[in-house]
């Protein structure tokens, strides 16, 4: 796993360092089921520890990073119903939302 600290301090300036935590949240921290992981992380220190999460998971770590450096960050959850011919099948999804100055 990358170095996040010699990553993310590097940033030249706050939307810099939001590009990066983004990048490193995405290119490091694997989806659970793609990782084919049965454990359910969900706080930031979880997630970074294990290495994976599923999106809501991944989101808090990005927000924790982000509010790290007093960036406004939240999250946004998304109920995704997807047609399917026997039965409609109900997904959530989670992603972050940031106050870029």
């Amino acid at each position: 796993m990358l170095n996040i600290e010699i990553y993310i301090q590097s940033s030249e300036n706050e939307t810099d360092y939001i590009r990066k935590a983004y990048e490193y949240v995405r290119d490091n921290i694997s989806h659970s089921a793609d990782a084919g992981e049965d454990e359910v992380t969900c706080s930031a220190g979880e997630v970074f520890e294990a290495g994976h999460g599923i999106c809501f998971a991944k989101s808090h770590l990005l927000a924790a990073l982000l509010r790290a450096k007093s960036i406004p960050a939240g999250f946004c959850y998304q109920k995704l119903i997807l047609d399917d011919e026997i039965a409609p099948v109900l997904i959530y999804h989670g992603l972050n939302g940031v106050y870029i100055k």
